[in-house]
Parts: structure tokens; C-alpha cells; sequence
């Protein structure tokens, strides 16, 4: 089944908000060019987190979120 990232607030400015239906285990952020810039593994699984994006140019940024056999993306604007 689709694998939906949602994310808030979305332009972010500090801090954003992810959830997903089914559980994550990594978030992404990528360049719109797919360089990574930040990374967050965790030891378990989980629907939902909130990351800090304060040290991010402003910009367009791709959000990717792995589970144990999936990965989806979304976009997030950083104001």
C-alpha cells in the first residue's frame, strides 16, 4: 500500500512535524539534488517525530522516511 508522509507546519522556519502510517525507523533530508544533508536513525520504530530544521538554508528540501521495506518522500519548504 502508498506509504504518506505528512509533515508540519510546511514552510517550516524551526522545527518540523512527521508522521506516517506505518512505522519509521530513519528520516532524511535531502538537497532537491538528492545530496543528504541530515540524518536521524532510531532504535525503534515509530509513527511520528519532530525534527529541528534551524540550521537549514532556506529552500526546498525532499523529507525521506525509511521502515523496514519501504521509503517515501516528501517535500518541505524551509522559509
Amino acid at each position: 500500500h502508498a506509504h504518506e508522509v505528512n509533515i508540519w507546519p510546511n514552510p517550516a522556519s524551526n522545527q518540523i512535524n512527521i508522521s506516517t502510517p506505518s512505522p519509521f525507523e530513519a528520516v532524511q533530508i535531502l538537497s532537491m539534488d538528492g545530496s543528504l544533508i541530515q540524518e536521524l536513525q532510531f532504535s525503534s520504530p515509530r509513527n511520528s517525530e519532530t525534527i529541528s530544521v534551524d540550521g537549514l538554508a532556506a529552500g526546498l528540501y525532499i523529507v525521506q522516511c525509511s521502515g523496514a521495506t519501504w521509503v517515501a518522500r516528501s517535500r518541505l519548504v524551509v522559509e
